[in-house]
């Protein structure tokens, strides 16, 4: 019987798997923490935005174009106030690209 941790495996389990298990699970612990920095980076960047009330361009994954101001931020979704004074939330997932919106 082979251990991992305070795992125990059975002893049908190679030692060889149960490398290839720990080397797979280290990579996505490095992949998750490259992600989790990605979206720190996101935030702050965002906040920024959001602090100094800059007019944003939020290009959409399907091609619509919403302007506005940030008002609030979630883990998820971004509070948008928009020319007509109207609060708009848009899902993360759905925003393709965000830009200053360039002076006309």
């Amino acid at each position: 019987m082979s251990d991992l941790g305070n795992v125990s495996f059975g002893s049908g389990i190679k030692d060889t798997d149960i490398q290839k298990l720990t080397e797979s699970i280290k990579e996505l612990s490095k992949q998750i923490q490259e992600i989790k920095s990605a979206d720190r980076e996101e935030s702050l960047k965002l906040e920024k935005y959001k602090q100094e009330a800059a007019t944003l361009e939020f290009i959409l994954t399907t091609g619509g174009l919403i302007v506005g101001v940030i008002i609030w931020l979630g883990s998820q979704s971004i509070g948008i106030m928009i020319d007509s004074h109207q609060e708009v939330i848009l899902y993360k997932h759905t925003i393709a690209f965000i830009q200053e919106k360039t002076e006309e």
